[in-house]
Formats: structure tokens, sequence, C-alpha cells
């Protein structure tokens, strides 16, 4: 997506609004101080009426009158992030306060978050006051040119978030349901019992950061790090470690967006190093107009199996190369409360030593949809659906001719919100494997609740 970062006094940030904004405050709760703090905003000295506010924290919080004035002092000093939390207080006492809906807009908007900024403004019971026609003007501008302005890359941010959870999979080995397989010439193989289908109950935990910085008026710096763990209750030997990181640079102007990253990842299983991986990203997009985006992207990554004969035989290094390029097409609807993409690939993974058999590398076509909608302005439901195709290289041995399979994955999930920092995501995830070698056919249901916290 063409991201929109515009600063507080791009859009509805004039002294004339954030003066009606204090005035709506009738200093009713700690008279003589919100009374100060109020005269200091419209005289635009925001810092010093947000110092005397944030001191009032532990007797004025929850008071709307008092939220009011420190949410507007947030937004004049450009702390989106506090003037969500304060207005969010204000709507608690008072649902349907104008004040409060507008300056929750402006947060929103400051934050880049136009679904839902859109969502508080639909809540207004009336649009017809000078304020709420300014903001409405101002958020329908964003959304027109949807093109990263030249101030764009002058602001830093930074995101960490930590999240737990529980779930229930079907097929945690992700093992086929037969108890044997017949080979071409030979008995019929009869699979020993942790090669079956196993479900289990896990637990799991994920941090999260990325973090962003301007370099000059179009360059990006770009940052992405996080740790998982996911711990099965019945099959140990298939708990999952994964850390990963990436490193890149982005360009915006005016509808074009260049997005080029370096990238890595550990992933350990059972207790054991399993695999590491390393590779280059290209992405290109284009903003045809305020909703819609076409672009494309190109992937190398080189694939390594850590004490390969652990997990394929004594001999046998799959260590490949794995080439991908795709297209994307994205798009806003449903008034900006939608979002949906889809995205066509394909590629190769070739292994890159000889000891590996040929059926280890394959050519692969795959398409990828999904999206989000937000179906109130604390709760989203997202969609993923992918199908991919492999068409392997050399005869399989167990099936005496070249494998192939089809591979198809869905996920939905729900996010609530209870306030800026603290959602819990419910989500359900299916995934479908049918193929001409039995060993690789599998079905999977994957059932989990997570808390998600945003530390920043």
């Amino acid at each position: 997506m063409v991201t929109v970062r515009i600063l507080h006094s791009k859009y509805v940030s004039s002294l004339a609004l954030a003066t009606w904004l204090a005035l709506q405050t009738v200093p009713s709760y700690a008279n003589d101080a919100l009374e100060q703090a109020r005269m200091r905003l419209a005289a635009g000295q925001a810092q010093q009426a947000y110092d005397s506010l944030q001191a009032m924290f532990a007797t004025g919080s929850g008071q709307p009158d008092y939220e009011r004035l420190l949410g507007n002092a947030a937004l004049q000093l450009d702390q989106p992030t506090q003037a969500v939390l304060s207005f969010e207080r204000c709507l608690s006492a008072i649902p349907d306060d104008e004040a409060c809906l507008l300056g929750l807009a402006q947060a929103h908007m400051q934050l880049n978050e136009l679904l839902q900024a859109r969502a508080v403004l639909a809540a207004l019971p009336a649009r017809d006051s000078e304020p709420a026609k300014a903001v409405v003007a101002q958020y329908q501008q964003m959304v027109r040119a949807r093109a990263v302005p030249d101030d764009a890359n002058a602001v830093s941010r930074f995101n960490m978030w930590v999240q737990a959870g529980l779930g229930y999979n079907s097929n945690a080995n992700t093992a086929t349901t037969v108890g044997s397989v017949d080979v071409p010439g030979q008995d019929a193989y009869r699979l020993p019992s942790y090669s079956r289908k196993t479900d289990s109950f896990f637990n799991q935990a994920l941090l999260g950061l990325r973090y962003s910085r301007p370099l000059n008026e179009h360059w990006r710096l770009l940052i992405d790090a996080g740790v998982e763990q996911r711990n099965y209750w019945r099959l140990s030997k298939y708990n999952q470690a994964i850390a990963g990181a990436s490193i890149g640079l982005q360009r915006n102007q005016d509808r074009h967006r260049l997005t080029l990253k370096a990238f890595g990842q550990y992933y350990g299983l059972g207790g054991h190093s399993y695999r590491s991986l390393g590779g280059l990203l290209g992405q290109y997009a284009y903003a045809l107009d305020g909703q819609t985006q076409l672009g494309g992207f190109l992937q190398y990554t080189r694939l390594h199996y850590i004490s390969p004969g652990r997990w394929y035989g004594s001999g046998v290094n799959p260590d490949a190369n794995r080439f991908a390029a795709g297209l994307s097409w994205s798009a806003r609807l449903l008034d900006d409360r939608a979002v949906a993409y889809i995205s066509p690939y394909t590629g190769r993974e070739s292994t890159v030593h000889s000891s590996a058999p040929a059926w280890y590398s394959y050519n692969f076509t795959g398409l990828q949809f999904g999206g989000s909608l937000l179906l109130a302005p604390r709760t989203r439901l997202d969609l993923k659906l992918s199908a991919e195709h492999r068409r392997y290289d050399g005869k399989q041995w167990r099936i005496q001719k070249r494998q192939r399979s089809n591979q198809y994955d869905a996920s939905l999930g729900l996010v609530y919100a209870f306030d800026k920092r603290l959602s819990i995501r419910p989500e359900y995830s299916y995934g479908y494997t049918s193929s001409n070698n039995v060993l690789r056919q599998y079905r999977q249901h994957v059932v989990s609740l997570n808390l998600r916290y945003q530390i920043f």
C-alpha cells in the first residue's frame, strides 16, 4: 500500500480548530488548573499545558473535561498515540462527544490510520459544525491524494510488541493420515507411529519490533526483527524457535515506491538447529489513484540446512537457492473500510549439492489473496487465502514418477483492541496438500487465541 504520513501541522491542526477544541472544556473538575491549561492551549502554549495536565493525571484521568484538554495538547505536540488514549477515555464517559470524536479522528490521521479515522467520523452525531466540516474535508483530501508528500520522510517511527497465546493443531507434525503406502515392486511400506498424524495443544509467544527513520527527502531506513517460540504439549520434538531480521531502504516519490531489503532467519526444531536462510527482496509499487495500487517483486533466498544428516540421512545435503517473482494488485474498498489484495507469483527452488536427490528441486506457481475489513472502530476482520502448485524434478523413489502437489491455505482472524496498546486476536487456519505421493498429502486445522501488547 502507498502510505501517507502527513505531519500534524499539515492538516486540521490550525490554531482556530485547536482553540475550538480547547474551548469545549467547561472547567468543572479541578476548575482553576483546568482553566489555566485551557488558556495556555488557546494561546498556543501546548507544552506548558501538557506538562500541567500530566501532573494532574492521577486525579483527572477519566474526567471528560480533563481528557479533552490532555488529548488536544498531545495533538498539538505531535503525540497522536497519547491523544488517542485521552480521547478514548473521554468517549468512554460521553460516547457522542463531538470534540473528542474530532480529536480522535485527527489522532488517527496523524498515525496514518485512515480506516479508523473514517469509522470515528461516521460516529459523529452531525457534521454541520465548522470544525466537523474541516476535519471531514481534510480526511477526504488525504484519501484522494494517497501520494506520499515531500515531508513524509520527516518522522522516525519505532514500534515494539509482545504477544502470547494458546492454541490447538490437529496435525502438529504435518503428517499423512494413512498407515501404509504401496511401493512399486515391493511390499507395502508401513509408516512408523511417529510419522503419522498427531494432534496437540500448544503455547506460543513472540516479540517483534519495527523501526524506520528518514535519510533524506525521499529515502527511509527500514529495520524489522522478531523472535517466536511455539511449544507443543504432546510433541516436543516439533517445538519451533524462529528468529529473523531484515534491513532495507525505501524510496517514496510522487506515486512511486521502491523497497530494497536484505533478510535472514534462523529456524530451530525440537531443540535442535534445523535451518537458516538469507536473501534479498526488491519491491516496486505504483499508485494508480487514491484507492488502487499495482506492483511487483523479485526475491532471492539461500536456504542452508544445519546438520542435514540428522534430518535427511547420511550424505544428503538439501541446501538450495530459491528464486521468486510476482505481481500485486491492492485496493481500498467500501468507503475505505476495507483493503483487498491479490498476488500471482512463480519461481523455482534448486538444490546446490549433488548429494541431494533430483526430486528435492521443484518449480512452483501460486496465487495469494487476502484483505481486511474494519467492522467497528476497534474491531478488524482479516482473511488470507493461497494456493500453490509444485512440479518436482526427477522420479520420487517411492512412487517411481515425478511428484506433483497442490497446497491450499486459508486463515480467518479477528482483532479486537481494548485500547491503543492491548488487543485480543482469535484465529483459525486450514491447510491442505494434495499430491500424487500419498506421503505428502495432509490436512491441518489450527485454532489459536493470542493477546498482543504494543509496548511502543
